[in-house]
């Protein structure tokens, strides 16, 4: 029986589709250790980008002799100057890979877009890329779960290399390094009036509002592939990830005179309490020993103060709480490098993951 493609948008006349679209996942992935079901969360997702006006986009499903094998999302957003793909996923097959890519494609052109570019969930506030390299075989919460041969299903058929991204720790002769020019860094943003709390000194209500503000500035479509997103959404997602943070010094905020300047969110690798909560799986042995425990997601600094000494007090703090607390230095997670002290960070670094996208044009 000939692979069918099946075509739908969200809405209220394709729940049956979008719940098949929803577990192909749950097909794919249920026998796997780190593996967590995110359907309802992909469903919201899914519902909410669908009444936004600024973004078009399509569901493709691939389906043989009765069984689901192959899914992608195709659409656009304002934000970007590209069309998108996302939530893929697809048998290691190159001939089903290439059915339903030529399908998405087709549905890319439709929608206006001279490049498709990918894979992006509708927005990398939620999530994108694909781990291409990693130190170890235990997934870090946060990073791309997917199957090891998709980098290669689109190597293979012609795809062009995207945009990449690392995580890394910072080596110990580099972190000492820091450490003999940090306090020099931290007197000067003291010098300048600038306080830090954490998360036991302020209520999560006070600072919500203010990093969304300051992340709505700081972060582009453009360098980062974050398109906008509402205050409520950004909410829901934030605390849900707020509550699995242990350390109060998961979260540092920088005030000068009562105005948020800047912040640093870091989080233990809590994968265990999300993908195995009632500790039922049999953990898979690996090679996680001496890997980093603590790691930092996202740096933000007002664009007051880029170029000058809150930037670098932030890491080099972070760096010096992180060996002194967990014995390894700066850890950081899925950044690219067009920040100028974030490509000397890298270099400084062991790389431990490396990410990627692809893109093809159309014309």
């Amino acid at each position: 029986m000939e692979t069918h493609i099946h075509r739908f948008q969200v809405g209220q006349h394709s729940k049956e589709l979008l719940d098949r679209f929803l577990s192909v996942r749950d097909a794919i992935y249920k026998d796997n250790y780190y593996y967590y079901a995110e359907n309802d969360t992909h469903r919201l997702i899914l519902e909410y980008y669908a009444k936004r006006p600024d973004y078009t986009f399509e569901c493709l499903l691939a389906e043989n002799k009765g069984r689901d094998i192959a899914r992608v999302l195709v659409g656009r957003c304002d934000a970007y100057s590209f069309g998108i793909f996302g939530f893929f996923e697809c048998e290691n097959n190159p001939y089903v890979f290439n059915q339903i890519m030529e399908e998405a494609f087709k549905v890319s052109r439709e929608q206006g877009s001279r490049e498709i570019f990918g894979p992006i969930d509708l927005n990398a506030f939620h999530n994108w890329q694909f781990l291409t390299q990693s130190i170890t075989s235990e997934r870090w919460i946060g990073d791309p779960y997917h199957q090891s041969f998709y980098p290669d299903l689109f190597f293979n058929a012609g795809w062009g290399k995207g945009e990449s991204s690392f995580s890394g720790v910072i080596k110990p002769d580099h972190h000492e390094t820091l450490m003999k020019i940090y306090p020099a860094v931290r007197e000067e943003i003291e010098k300048q009036g600038i306080v830090i709390v954490n998360l036991n000194d302020i209520a999560i209500d006070d600072f919500m509002k203010p990093v969304y503000n300051l992340i709505c500035t700081n972060f582009s479509a453009e360098d980062h592939r974050l398109a906008p997103v509402d205050y409520d959404v950004f909410e829901f997602q934030t605390r849900n990830l707020l509550s699995y943070m242990t350390d109060p010094n998961s979260l540092w905020l920088y005030y000068r005179d009562d105005e948020l300047v800047g912040f640093l969110s870091n989080y233990h690798n809590f994968i265990d309490r999300v993908c195995n909560p009632d500790n039922q799986k049999k953990k898979p042995e690996g090679n996680e020993k001496n890997q980093p425990v603590f790691a930092t997601k996202t740096v933000a600094v007002d664009r007051n103060f880029r170029g000058g000494a809150l930037f670098k007090a932030i890491v080099m703090g972070i760096s010096d709480y992180s060996m002194r607390t967990y014995g390894h230095p700066l850890a950081w997670r899925r950044s690219n490098i067009k920040h100028d002290y974030i490509r000397k960070l890298s270099g400084m670094s062991e790389i431990t993951q490396r990410y990627i996208t692809f893109k093809r044009p159309l014309v």
